[in-house]
């Protein structure tokens, strides 16, 4: 029986700037209060006000009371939380300067949580349609996970694919690969998902809670949004005039896992910053059924950040990242007498031959070949404008993901497989004021790519697409009954390349005598027709039911359009 040690750290500092970061603008709203506990009538310092549309809250001081200064003149979704309270959600209209106290109850789990996957702005989880489930920071940190979708696997109908302590792909209710989409930074991760040994480049130790939307989303995400979303959040941002700094240390005895990560982020006069460092690497993990599993081990690192500001006409904020991940490829070639795992190993210049691995090959944090080197880059602006009791929406994001993978043993550090890809993400939405309960929001959405082969060995074609979708949302809330529903139509535009290889395999622009055609150019259009409908009736304080009903739309990705034979 293998038992697994999992030992967390968490330094945490929390620093108060001069009082003066606290004065009132008068010619914006402010919503102040005390919270205080229903049962024995005291104060509740440390309790979260938070405004989810506004990216903005603050935290109770030692006597309960709470202020949130540079407010737009509108109507605000807030949630109130402490943890063994149950959490409230709340609608104010906030005019000039707004006093409002709450009384929190104690519960042993939560029973309202305010979500913003899938749709066009905040709202109460159990008076969605669609079903939410949602992965609080305490949860995702007590998880002996070796990965992000390691942290969510365990979640009813949430499963993987993974090839090793640093390759997993999420799969909702059987369905993955291009038909599940992962948001990050507030826009979908576009790497190579089509691929089994493609996982997902992001940083577990800068994700603060995770949101999964259980079923067809095409409607908000467009193509790939069939089995569902999931979506990875970062913190909030903190309450004006406050620093805020983290040190997580983790180790794991299986893989001997050691892993660190420091922020510091802090809110001076609601100009908002964030700064992140992670690192990660790990030896061959082990499982009862092959013992250590060999070249399973990987390095990792990102930094992160955001820079933005908070004020009463809405938010803008910039998100950067740059991650690397170095995981070996597990093949489990072993030896036919022995059983015993067998790695290649270059005897000459020309030949390769195979020998026993050793002890020291499982416990090593550098990997064998073959293995992959990948780099993932993101630059994302994200934009809220308030206009009147209405929103513009507004986020622009770049990402580029460099995927190479060595594998000859006799020339260990040239790659054969080389992707360069680079994605432009846009989403435009018109949130409107609501009008007699109706709530109605409208936009359009969508992406560009572009795709190279850098490497003298090639799985897909040079390729690049460009797609469009608009949609219309529109709820209603009846007391006890919430409706909602909404139309998308997509279209998206694929192209390509031809790909000639000569006799020696080598890449050539033009065909020639007894060269071979790889790829041919082909140029694909698509469009499709997502539709979503649903209720929620809430039965009691605890008890909700829930009917939707939803049509998906997915383009083939480009390892099915480009496929020619045998995929390696």
């Amino acid at each position: 029986m293998k038992i697994q040690i999992n030992i967390f750290i968490l330094f945490s500092f929390f620093l108060l700037v001069s009082d003066s970061a606290y004065c009132i603008d008068s010619s914006t709203g402010v919503l102040k209060g005390r919270i205080t506990d229903h049962a024995t009538g005291s104060t509740i310092p440390g309790a979260t006000v938070y405004i989810a549309d506004l990216k903005k809250g603050t935290i109770t001081d030692i006597n309960g009371d709470y202020s949130i200064t540079n407010l737009p003149e509108s109507k605000v979704k807030i949630q109130v939380t402490f943890i063994g309270f149950k959490t409230i959600v709340d609608v104010i209209d906030i005019k000039g300067t707004i006093t409002k106290n709450f009384e929190l109850e104690e519960s042993v789990s939560e029973l309202s949580e305010v979500v913003v996957t899938g749709l066009s702005h905040a709202a109460e989880k159990n008076r969605t349609p669609t079903p939410i489930v949602t992965i609080p920071a305490i949860q995702l940190q007590q998880s002996s996970a070796t990965n992000i979708i390691d942290a969510v696997a365990s979640m009813p109908g949430i499963s993987q694919v993974t090839t090793g302590s640093a390759i997993s792909k999420p799969v909702i209710r059987g369905l993955g690969y291009n038909r599940v989409v992962v948001v990050n930074d507030g826009i979908r991760q576009e790497g190579q998902q089509w691929g089994d040994e493609h996982g997902i480049e992001i940083d577990e130790f800068g994700v603060d809670h995770v949101e999964i939307l259980k079923g067809p989303a095409s409607l908000m995400y467009g193509s790939d949004a069939m089995a569902g979303v999931i979506n990875f959040l970062s913190a909030p941002t903190l309450p004006k005039g406050k620093i805020d700094g983290a040190l997580l240390l983790n180790y794991q005895t299986n893989g001997g896992l050691i892993g660190s990560s420091f922020n510091i982020a802090g809110n001076n006069h609601d100009i908002i910053w964030n700064l992140r460092w992670s690192g990660k690497m790990a030896h061959d993990y082990q499982n009862k059924y092959d013992g250590y599993v060999l070249n399973s081990g990987f390095k990792e690192q990102n930094v992160s950040g955001i820079v933005g500001v908070n004020k009463s006409w809405g938010y803008s904020h910039l998100t950067f990242s740059t991650y690397y991940l170095n995981p070996g490829i597990v093949q489990g070639e072993r030896d036919s007498l022995s059983g015993n795992f067998v790695k290649a190993v270059a005897e000459n210049d020309t030949t390769v031959g195979v020998e026993q691995v050793t002890n020291s090959d499982f416990k090593s944090y550098n990997n064998l070949v073959p293995y992959q080197k990948i780099n993932h880059y993101k630059l994302v602006l994200n934009n809220n404008f308030i206009v009147g009791d209405g929103s513009i929406k507004a986020i622009i994001g770049w990402q580029q993901n460099q995927r190479k993978e060595f594998a000859n043993v006799l020339s260990p550090n040239d790659y054969g497989l080389s992707f360069l890809l680079n994605t432009v993400n846009y989403d435009l939405k018109y949130v409107f004021p609501e009008q007699k309960k109706f709530g109605f929001a409208m936009g359009i959405n969508g992406m560009y790519q572009d795709s190279k082969n850098k490497g003298s060995e090639f799985l897909v074609p040079d390729y690049n697409l460009f797609d469009a979708g608009i949609f219309a949302m529109v709820n209603r809330n009846f007391n006890k009954f919430d409706f909602s529903g909404g139309v998308r139509f997509d279209m998206r535009n694929e192209n390509g390349s031809d790909l000639y290889l000569d006799q020696n395999g080598v890449k050539i622009t033009t065909p020639e005598p007894g060269s071979e055609q790889k790829f041919a150019a082909f140029n694909s259009k698509f469009q499709g027709v997502s539709g979503s409908l649903g209720v929620t009736y809430q039965i009691s304080e605890i008890l909700y039911t829930k009917a939707n009903i939803s049509r998906g739309y997915r383009a083939p990705n480009i390892a099915e359009l480009g496929s020619n034979g045998e995929h390696e």
